[in-house]
């Protein structure tokens, strides 16, 4: 706008310019004028160009100019610019601009990986299995399993055991995490304890989704 304030655009066809301007909605009307140069535009958003001032047209981070005859594909970019076209100028003609409002962002988190049936006791190491969601491409379920136990009804939750794990999208594998000595010496005594699982899955932005679940296991 005056004094060098631009929009920028994606052009498509002529009724897309607001969808598809950049802020969104920050074009809501243009004219385009014929001239020798080639087409230009002679009224954006109310403002139109004056003997003093107007509009200018850059393709693609070409130069500025007036008019221009360059094919705009699909895609490209189009920045308008109005300013001074003459030397010593008047005031700019003054224009009321709106706002740009914040774009609001949903936070991304990572994937979920669900455990599944009862957790088993073999040779020292507690297995339960697991399954990657669908749909995350290249991509898999990364990170890192912990299990917990307590030793009688109210006490302190103790380490049961952590281990890394990595399963790829939209499959299954058994997830084998050691156990501690502490979990070992319980289980020794003919016990039968619940677990307390976590499998904290890291997706590739580094955000971190949790898993849940509690599992009975026996020596």
């Amino acid at each position: 706008m005056p004094g060098g304030r631009r929009r920028r655009l994606r052009p498509r066809r002529g009724s897309d310019a607001k969808a598809a301007s950049t802020p969104a909605a920050c074009v809501s009307d243009f004219v385009t004028s014929s001239g020798p140069g080639g087409a230009g535009i002679s009224s954006l958003d109310g403002v139109a160009a004056t003997p003093e001032y107007g509009w200018s047209v850059r393709v693609d981070g070409g130069a500025a100019q007036a008019e221009t005859s360059e094919p705009i594909g699909f895609g490209d970019l189009v920045f308008l610019k109005f300013g001074a076209t003459v030397a010593n100028p008047g005031p700019a003609p003054r224009v009321a601009v709106p706002p740009v409002e914040p774009v609001k962002r949903k936070a991304r988190r990572g994937p979920r990986i669900a455990l599944r049936g009862e957790a088993h006791w073999r040779d020292g190491r507690i297995e339960v299995e697991a399954r990657c969601p669908r749909g995350l491409g290249a991509g898999d379920c990364r990170g890192l399993l912990t299990a917990q136990f307590r030793k009688q009804r109210g006490g302190r939750l103790l380490s049961a055991g952590a281990g890394a794990y990595e399963v790829g999208s939209g499959a299954g594998s058994t997830l084998t995490i050691p156990a501690t000595e502490a979990l070992r010496r319980r289980l020794a005594e003919g016990r039968r304890l619940k677990l307390r699982l976590i499998a904290a899955t890291r997706a590739e932005d580094g955000a971190v989704r949790l898993t849940h679940a509690k599992r009975f296991i026996a020596g």
